[in-house]
């Protein structure tokens, strides 16, 4: 990694796990990286992150523990185990 490219993750404000610093980083197109000081590829990085948890969180739902699907509209899950499907709501999860 480039030291300009160090120094726009350090600058960053997103979450700087290896797993999504390298999914920002690799999302950032490498003319930005040529051409712009860091703190902007910095800025540029902030935008893929909150564009990707923006749309998250407009779907109102996400998977949790990889079998369930929590509704927030709802308030409810639905859970499944192979065939089974049962809903799960608040107090129950």
């Amino acid at each position: 990694m480039s030291i300009k490219l160090e120094r726009a993750v350090k600058a960053g404000k997103w979450f700087k796990g290896a797993a999504t610093s390298a999914d920002v980083v690799s999302r950032i197109p490498k003319d930005i990286v040529k051409e712009c000081p860091s703190r902007i590829v910095a800025l540029v990085g902030d935008a893929i992150d909150k564009a990707y948890h923006d749309g998250r969180a407009s779907t109102g739902a996400e998977i949790i523990d990889g079998n369930v699907v929590w509704v927030y509209s709802l308030n409810r899950g639905i859970e499944w185990d192979g065939e089974l499907v049962k809903f799960v709501d608040s107090k129950n999860a």
